[in-house]
């Protein structure tokens, strides 16, 4: 079985990507930070190596011995006052880790990035060639996306690939992501009002076949879509507040009102008063952000992705039994 090195294992992909593994045989390393809380991965067999993507040292004791490399480590931001940060580590680091691989004979190599890393989709749901087209002053985007250019260019005559996740869904502590957020919302006040873009959910376990199915399959160059259901926000809060037993949205916010708000939002971060309005959420509120992914699902052999309602039911499952 091959020897594996994952960075970002105490994340909700990486979570479960190590137990997928650890479950097939595959001799698992974490890189990780001193403050990682690697307590979550009781139970699994792996080396853990201490380290940090901005110390060449600890990269070159990483990769040393390994076969493959799952990098998914990232500093994730919607704020402008985390971009120094989000350079340092989606873009630097990467390029750092990819270099370090390449440079110990690794083979094969798959870089966790986003859909961000995408342009906005345009006349439909967006592929995996979609352009990135978004403006100046979303440094997660620019981050995602620069940082999967540096992959592919450190990665010497390793094979590199890329895999997009959309919104990734699954049980487990992991109560920062957004659809999380919104079930706990739910649960404890409903939620009477939605904006009238959407977005693409994904179950994390599909997201797991993914990534593996690239590394088995994937060649150097190839930039896969991680992605799961299409649907329009208001139908995806009436969706959650059903399994939460709420009352659901009964206003659509029109788009021009929540462009209104994400205006008066850059403002005050402009002005320099304290916090971190949410800019780029409210300005991508009234978006459909669509993907088709029949390239990578072809390309992959892969059948048709989790259903939402289990999806959605897992995570409500664990909120109420952990929450």
């Amino acid at each position: 079985m091959p020897k594996v090195l994952i960075t970002g294992a105490t994340g909700l992909i990486g979570y479960h990507l190590c137990r997928d593994l650890s479950e097939r045989g595959a001799k698992l390393r974490v890189l990780h930070r001193p403050t990682s809380h690697l307590a979550i991965l009781r139970g699994l067999r792996f080396e853990p190596v201490c380290g940090d993507l901005g110390d060449p040292e600890s990269l070159e004791k990483a990769v040393r011995g390994c076969d493959q490399v799952f990098h998914l480590a990232a500093h994730v931001s919607m704020a402008r006052a985390d971009a120094a940060a989000m350079h340092r580590i989606n873009v630097d680091g990467t390029r750092a880790l990819a270099a370090a691989a390449s440079k110990a004979g690794i083979r094969r190599f798959v870089h966790v990035s986003s859909i961000a890393a995408m342009g906005l989709p345009s006349g439909g749901p967006a592929t995996e060639k979609q352009p990135y087209n978004h403006p100046p002053g979303r440094p997660y985007m620019e981050t995602k996306h620069l940082g999967e250019q540096a992959a592919h260019a450190a990665g010497g005559a390793m094979q590199v690939m890329t895999v997009r996740p959309s919104l990734v869904v699954g049980p487990g502590p992991f109560r920062r992501g957004m659809i999380a957020t919104l079930i706990r919302h739910a649960r404890h006040r409903g939620i009477r009002l939605a904006p009238a873009g959407g977005c693409n959910i994904v179950d994390v376990d599909d997201v797991v076949q993914v990534l593996r199915s690239a590394m088995d399959a994937g060649t150097d160059g190839d930039r896969f879509l991680a992605t799961g259901h299409n649907i329009s926000t208001k139908d995806l809060l009436s969706k959650i507040c059903a399994l939460a037993g709420t009352r659901g949205p009964a206003i659509t916010i029109p788009p021009w009102m929540t462009t209104g708000a994400a205006a008066a939002l850059r403002a005050w971060e402009l002005s320099g008063l304290p916090g971190q309005p949410p800019v780029v959420p409210m300005q991508l509120a009234g978006t459909q952000l669509f993907y088709d992914d029949s390239w990578t699902r072809k390309r992959l052999g892969l059948g048709a992705p989790c259903d939402l309602a289990t999806t959605l039911e897992r995570r409500m499952r664990w909120e109420r039994q952990y929450g």
